[in-house]
């Protein structure tokens, strides 16, 4: 036969009764564990994981059972074996990206680094997790897209869970003047974001100094919410607002009150002339300056003299160039003349 296995013919009955005594354990044991484990992790609210994970060990066992049943007949396992490791190299080859998805998708329902309604970001995409299976995460975005990402790809890049915690934190950087009082400014941003609904008691808001700006001491507050992206937006709101509304009424500067940027008979805006937010993640971007600007323009100014006298010079010096070449040419047509 060439090596090629095949099933004995001459088997006793008792082998054949042991290969069917074998086999049919093999299917219920799969039958069960898929059973047991299916309702184990519908107790933790996962049950497509769970459908999935039980028809894989299922299956395993019943390979399993059947290897062994064909042992009982006097099946030789050994060039089986083989030959199945080669025809599974070539088939690895040849649906290498299939069953890389494949494996990550096992992965990924193993170690749950998020759960179908849960809200995550990855792969520059963020919503809210409709589907996990053997070959893609489905999501369904914040601006009403659903999006199919692969695995493989979603395991190897960086995973943020947002719904991972009940709470997460927010933060706005607001600058306020230089002569403003900044321990007044600060419990006035502090007191105001603990009165708007939905911003954590415990932890409680806070509001401290964070850096110099160019025309204002950068004061950070920070509160806790819930961790719902929409929950999140509708808190943020109503804690600027707030804040706005706060330091407006114990009238303190947000804006640098420096006489060398503001006109006679002027005052100060009311609103930041730096305004930063940061989201959950910790990355802050930052408004422009308005300070900054006055000090270019300011800068600008102070050197209008020195470009205007420096293009006089050179409309001054183009003239001169002008008048010599006249002359020379002159020159020329009179020596032309005389010959």
């Amino acid at each position: 036969m060439n090596g090629v296995p095949a099933l004995p013919l001459a088997a006793s009955l008792s082998e054949w009764v042991r290969f069917g005594a074998v086999l049919a354990a093999g299917l219920l044991a799969g039958q069960v564990v898929r059973w047991a484990l299916v309702r184990a992790e519908r107790r933790r609210g996962d049950v497509r994981g769970a459908l999935v994970l039980g028809r894989l060990v299922r299956l395993a066992v019943v390979t399993l059972a059947v290897i062994y049943a064909l042992a009982q007949v006097g099946v030789r396992i050994g060039p089986l074996v083989a030959a199945a490791g080669v025809g599974g190299v070539a088939l690895a080859f040849a649906l290498r990206s299939i069953l890389e998805n494949f494996l990550a998708g096992i992965l990924l329902l193993l170690r749950r680094p998020f759960r179908p309604g849960d809200e995550t970001a990855a792969l520059d995409f963020s919503g809210t997790v409709e589907d996990v299976n053997l070959r893609t995460v489905v999501v369904r975005t914040y601006d009403g897209r659903r999006v199919f990402l692969p695995n493989g790809s979603v395991l190897s890049s960086p995973i943020v869970n947002e719904s991972a915690f009940a709470v997460r934190r927010s933060e706005l950087l607001v600058g306020v003047a230089y002569g403003a009082d900044v321990e007044q400014a600060a419990e006035a941003m502090r007191s105001a974001a603990a009165e708007v609904p939905g911003v954590a008691q415990d932890p409680e808001p806070e509001a401290l100094a964070f850096a110099f700006g160019a025309s204002s001491v950068d004061i950070c507050l920070r509160f806790w919410h819930s961790s719902s992206t929409a929950e999140m937006w509708r808190v943020r709101h109503a804690v600027l607002a707030g804040v706005k509304r706060r330091l407006e009424a114990v009238e303190i500067p947000t804006r640098s009150s420096s006489s060398r940027s503001r006109g006679p008979g002027t005052s100060p805006s009311p609103w930041p002339a730096k305004c930063a937010r940061r989201t959950g993640t910790g990355r802050t971007v930052r408004a422009a300056a308005v300070g900054g600007r006055r000090m270019a323009l300011a800068d600008a100014t102070r050197a209008a003299p020195r470009l205007a006298a420096r293009a006089s010079e050179d409309l001054e010096l183009r003239r001169l160039l002008a008048q010599r070449a006249i002359v020379t040419m002159s020159d020329h047509e009179l020596a032309g003349a005389r010959r």
